[in-house]
């Protein structure tokens, strides 16, 4: 498992963790291979910020982010693009036909 907790420098207000609660609602409901659905959404006390810091644990991704990836091999070759592309491309394809937007695409944020 992995988890995705907010910076404790974050400003985190109660619209924020409203804002996540919901986009971690309505993400359960989902179910395609090329989306991480989180597990569970918390809020954890931690010492030096004096408002619980909001929290998502989701699958691990053993190759991690696709930025990640472009560091690590110095770019990829065509064939991995266009791999990645498809992929990507169906995922928001589903999402759309939920009526959706993923509203942060970008290479870290695709595992």
């Amino acid at each position: 498992l992995a988890l995705k907790i907010l910076s404790a420098e974050s400003e985190i207000t109660s619209d924020l963790v409203d804002i996540i609660r919901a986009d971690y609602l309505s993400t359960m409901r989902l179910d395609h291979p090329g989306l991480l659905r989180p597990r569970h959404f918390g809020k954890a006390d931690v010492s030096g910020s004096s408002d619980p810091i909001p929290y998502l644990v989701m699958d691990y991704c053993e190759g991690g982010a696709l930025s990640k990836q472009i560091r690590v091999h110095k770019g990829l070759d065509e064939h991995t693009i266009a791999q990645v592309l498809v992929q990507v491309a169906a995922a928001l394809a589903y999402l759309h036909r939920k009526n959706m937007l993923h509203n942060d695409i970008k290479p870290d944020n695709i595992l």
